[in-house]
């Protein structure tokens, strides 16, 4: 059965989080079903029905601004296992993670399961991704209900937010998803989980976060394991090749590829079958 069926979507309770994180309880307090995910206090417009995810950086922990979010209303914590439940806070729930950005995650990619073989188109690529994405829902939000990932929302906290405010009512969401170093690709491809993919371009981006310009084309591409349907230009070799590599993992997904020679636009090729774009609904 799955987990809180119940639950309207959009919306999850302390013991479902407690659960889909693994998540290990402090204290059990009052806790509101939530339907926020909230790491940024200033941001917090309806506390009663958020959870704060106390996120920690290099140079931040967010478990200094429980208090903040706490006299905004929010109830439920996800934060870490060194965290110290004040007095004040004793009619709050919370939930210790070792890793407060994986548990948003993990929230994240809960509720995509939730919603299915649902139409979900990710984008990503060195340069061009959230360009690409509102033109196309620009050309595509007139006749069907699109979303879209907010703004250049393509982070590992960017797109998991993304994920998590995509409606019931969507018949489309375009999402958008960007790497800086090796091994976060797969915790992104957890939780868009894309029906379709479009890669846009290889330029210089990030570089210096992988090995070689090949290690981060092949990071870039494991957002589009599964898909059913690859959009790719392939003028660079290397684009190429990786899309060669990608047809080994995924044999029946349909590939529209393409490339500019001069000023012409030809199309290199349909593989397996001149279908990619009319499935997307």
């Amino acid at each position: 059965m799955e987990l809180a069926a119940s639950l309207p979507l959009g919306s999850i309770d302390s013991e479902t989080l407690q659960t889909v994180c693994g998540a290990t309880c402090l204290q059990r307090g009052l806790s509101n079903r939530v339907r926020h995910l909230a790491y940024d206090t200033r941001r917090i417009s309806n506390g009663t029905h958020s959870v704060f995810f106390a996120l920690r950086t290099a140079g931040r922990d967010g478990a200094s601004f429980v208090d903040d979010a706490w006299r905004a209303g929010v109830r439920l914590f996800v934060v870490h296992p060194d965290f110290e439940v004040a007095p004040q806070w004793r009619e709050g729930t919370f939930l210790a993670v070792v890793d407060t950005l994986l548990a948003l995650q993990q929230v994240a990619a809960w509720h995509r399961n939730r919603l299915g073989d649902r139409a979900v188109l990710a984008i990503t690529g060195s340069n061009g991704k959230t360009v690409v994405k509102d033109w196309l829902y620009e050309l595509l939000s007139p006749d069907i209900n699109v979303h879209r990932s907010p703004r250049s929302y393509n982070s590992q906290l960017g797109v998991a937010l993304s994920v998590w405010r995509i409606p019931a009512e969507a018949d489309l969401s375009i999402i958008e998803a960007g790497v800086s170093q090796g091994g976060e690709m797969k915790r992104l491809h957890a939780v868009v989980r894309p029906t379709h993919g479009l890669f846009t371009h290889l330029g210089d981006a990030h570089d210096g976060g992988f090995t070689d310009r090949a290690h981060k084309l092949r990071e870039k591409f494991l957002l589009f394991d599964g898909v059913k349907s690859l959009t790719v230009r392939v003028n660079n070799p290397m684009v190429a090749a990786e899309v060669a590599e990608w047809r080994l993992r995924n044999p029946e997904a349909a590939l529209l590829s393409w490339c500019i020679s001069g000023n012409q636009l030809s199309e290199a090729g349909h593989s397996p079958a001149d279908q990619a774009l009319p499935d997307l609904f």
